[in-house]
């Protein structure tokens, strides 16, 4: 009886979780990777879940980590060998998903294992480096610099990093970048704007 009584309140705390029998590995690992849940990133694995299955928007459970600022769950599904630079349907990299959400933490550690920085999305043809310009966050901006990100890119209205550090009056962004050798402060944007 006494069995039966803790097998009973072991299932009650795993229903009250959201864990069921009837969800899959990869649908675990998803669900684990977006609230970064360690354990429960493992448990998933160790029922064979994929490391790179996707949600039913095409993120990968990296992507979720990074987009949440779980950065012990990106390191950790990194340390998993999951694939860094893998894109959504919408063109989002794990970088890009953290980037754009500002968690810092977790943008650093992908930064640190190499991914790559000059991806753009399909929506507005931004990339990581356009965010993080946009955010103001020099740290970040210098660092993704420094992986050789091109700081000419334009997105689908025709902005560089360098306007929308201007625009959004992140001074020492856009003096870092002006600063730089090779940005072009005279591109034009679709609209006329130039920096």
């Amino acid at each position: 009886m006494k069995r039966f009584i803790c097998l009973v309140a072991v299932a009650s705390c795993l229903l009250a979780q959201g864990v069921s029998k009837n969800v899959s590995p990869n649908s675990a690992l998803i669900e684990a990777a977006a609230k970064g849940d360690i354990v429960a990133i493992d448990a998933a694995l160790a029922q064979n879940a994929d490391i790179n299955t996707r949600d039913n928007q095409g993120k990968t459970p990296l992507m979720l980590a990074a987009y949440n600022g779980h950065e012990k769950a990106v390191k950790h599904l990194l340390d998993k060998k999951a694939d860094k630079d893998l894109l959504d349907p919408k063109g989002w990299s794990a970088l890009a998903c953290g980037v754009s959400q500002q968690k810092w933490d977790a943008v650093m550690i992908l930064l640190e294992r190499g991914v790559s920085v000059n991806t753009k999305d399909a929506d507005k043809g931004n990339t990581p480096l356009m965010w993080a310009a946009y955010h103001g966050n020099i740290k970040v901006t210098k660092n993704i610099v420094g992986m050789k990100a091109n700081v000419n890119e334009v997105d689908n209205a025709g902005w560089t990093a360098l306007m929308g550090a201007i625009y959004k009056a992140r001074v020492d962004v856009a003096l870092f970048l002006i600063e730089l050798t090779g940005t072009d402060v005279a591109v034009k944007a679709k609209d006329g704007a130039t920096a």
